[in-house]
């Protein structure tokens, strides 16, 4: 079984792209979104770590889950904060999902485990996983896509600033799919890929 993580900047389509995968034969997938949301809920693993590092009531709705929106909004501009928020959740999240590929693994039900997540190679997964694939699309048609999703200006310059650069994408990762002309296009590239891979 094959460990592939799926990167990209914001609006490249990378949702797009898993979803796609989702309906293959003997495919997994998993956003660690997905996973980091469940493992912040009260009682979850990351729970009171957060708590302790965030303690004002006003981050939290009535039922002591987290209020995303305003956690959202207390990390947008402040790296310190988002860095904080990160170091709480994201090392028991890869903990887990590392548990888990090699659970699915054992089982001999998959060929492929695919990974999403925002921040796939600012947490070293690129030293985990077997590949790394990078879902491309160039910024003006990421900006159109994040903008059609309701975001501003403002916001969607603030999200490109704080990526990574397409250049270091491209040193660290061993394939490119390009997803900003029809999708069909895209997916011939992934069946290509996934034919590659099925033959060796």
């Amino acid at each position: 079984m094959l460990f592939i993580g799926i990167t990209g900047e914001a609006g490249a389509g990378k949702s797009r792209v898993m979803d796609y995968l989702s309906k293959k034969e003997r495919v997994f997938i998993l956003y660690s979104d997905d996973f980091a949301k469940k493992l912040s809920m009260p009682g979850e693993e990351c729970y009171e770590a957060i708590r302790k590092a965030f303690p004002q009531d006003y981050l939290y709705e009535d039922d002591g889950s987290m209020n995303r929106s305003a956690f959202s909004m207390l990390v947008f501009k402040d790296k310190k904060k988002k860095a904080l928020l990160e170091s709480c959740i994201h090392p028991v999240v890869k903990k887990r999902i590392l548990l888990d590929v090699e659970e699915k693994r054992k089982s001999g039900l998959f060929d492929f485990y695919f990974l999403e997540a925002a921040l796939l190679l600012e947490e070293g997964y690129d030293r985990l996983c077997d590949e790394i694939w990078y879902v491309f699309a160039d910024e003006e048609t990421r900006r159109k896509r994040l903008s059609e999703r309701g975001y501003s200006t403002e916001k969607i310059d603030g999200i490109i600033d704080l990526q990574l650069k397409k250049e270091e994408f491209l040193c660290r990762t061993n394939e490119i799919i390009k997803n900003q002309g029809p999708f069909s296009q895209t997916a011939e590239r992934i069946e290509e890929l996934l034919k590659e891979r099925r033959l060796k």
